[in-house]
């Protein structure tokens, strides 16, 4: 072989192993981020220190996630929890929040108070935006005053609504919306209008989002003395997900909305307009269509192939939205927000790798 095709050759070689290992090493933290999440024996609480977060003006609450061992200043997260009973203290969320604190990252897990009771609110919205500015105002804690979101569910969206949000925009660099909705009118149609088959004895997970969207219609629904008793029902049914005895003393209106939201099949028509129009105020609110214009920050949108409760195309319809602007990866290594322990194939988890990897670039870790 002549000089010149032996320098070409090792040239190439060269060239293929740069690009190799360009497309690697950025996947690597992720992959361990990854592992640990998908191990339930992994004592993530080590090298990390938790402590309680608070801004009392700003009315922020949470749990600070931070590297024990490693100098402050460190890139920033704010993780925000979906309509979950344990809110910022849900376990899958806290191993999260080691596992980037572990990897180098300061990570604010918020009470957001609204969700955590099952609320679809703008208010949430603000809350974010509060617990992103009280971060940044770590100066001794967050590098650059910089703080990505990372938001579950239905606080996906919100997240994304956040980050739009004049005062912190051009200090988000990036967002994970997982799971997140594009239209929550057309959902909350969809989850009236549902019909699931399922197995006896069992509540599907199509109708959950009935119970949300009756809870979060009441007051426009039925008076205070029956809102108040209904909420409290409603709460402790989506809390516990499962069935609890018939209630007595409703009124017509009440019982009839009580049956709606535990029920297994379609609302009448009229009543499922009547339910919608209740909740149309509050929904616009939280629509995102219209109020992603300013977003700066780079947005990954991950989601569950076979989530029921907020289905995937809803991530490909903010992806439309969005467009270059956003990455979308819909897999079937979750189910809605839990990761599958088994069951998917290599390539898969190394589609999840390179996305992960190229969010956790974007937020500067």
């Amino acid at each position: 072989m002549s000089r010149t095709r032996r320098g070409v050759l090792l040239g190439g070689l060269a060239l293929v192993g740069f690009l190799a290992w360009r497309e690697l090493a950025p996947a690597l933290p992720a992959a361990r981020l990854l592992g640990e999440l998908g191990d339930s024996t992994s004592p993530l609480a080590e090298g990390v220190r938790e402590e309680p977060f608070s801004a009392g003006a700003e009315e922020v609450q949470g749990t600070l996630f931070r590297p024990a061992a490693r100098e402050a200043p460190f890139p920033a997260f704010v993780v925000c929890h979906g309509a979950a009973k344990d809110g910022y203290r849900d376990e899958r969320l806290v191993r999260f929040a080691r596992a980037l604190a572990r990897r180098g990252a300061a990570v604010l897990a918020p009470d957001l108070e609204d969700l955590r009771r099952f609320r679809i609110a703008a208010s949430t919205v603000d809350r974010i935006v509060a617990s992103h500015r009280a971060l940044c105002g770590r100066a001794d804690l967050v590098r650059g005053a910089r703080a990505s979101l990372v938001g579950i569910s239905f606080a996906g969206t919100l997240s994304l609504l956040a980050a739009a949000d004049p005062g912190i925009r051009d200090s988000v660099p990036a967002v994970l919306a997982f799971g997140a909705y594009a239209d929550l009118e057309g959902l909350a149609r969809a989850w009236l209008g549902a019909a699931p088959e399922i197995p006896p004895g069992t509540y599907p997970v199509e109708s959950y989002g009935k119970g949300i969207l009756v809870l979060n219609s009441l007051d426009a629904l039925v008076g205070p003395d029956e809102s108040g008793p209904l909420r409290e029902l409603l709460e402790r049914f989506l809390r516990e997900k499962k069935l609890p005895p018939r209630p007595e003393g409703l009124g017509p209106t009440a019982a009839e909305l009580w049956s709606v939201a535990t029920d297994v099949g379609p609302t009448p028509p009229a009543l499922l307009d009547r339910i919608v129009s209740a909740a149309l105020p509050g929904i616009r609110r939280v629509q995102p269509a219209a109020r992603l214009g300013e977003l700066r920050a780079r947005v990954f949108l991950l989601h569950a192939a076979g989530d029921r409760l907020i289905p995937p195309g809803e991530s490909r319809r903010l992806a439309a939205i969005l467009g270059e602007r956003a990455r979308l990866l819909v897999t079937p290594l979750f189910e809605h927000v839990s990761l599958r322990g088994e069951g998917t194939g290599a390539l898969e988890r190394w589609r999840l790798v390179r996305f992960a990897g190229a969010f956790l670039r974007a937020a500067g870790l």
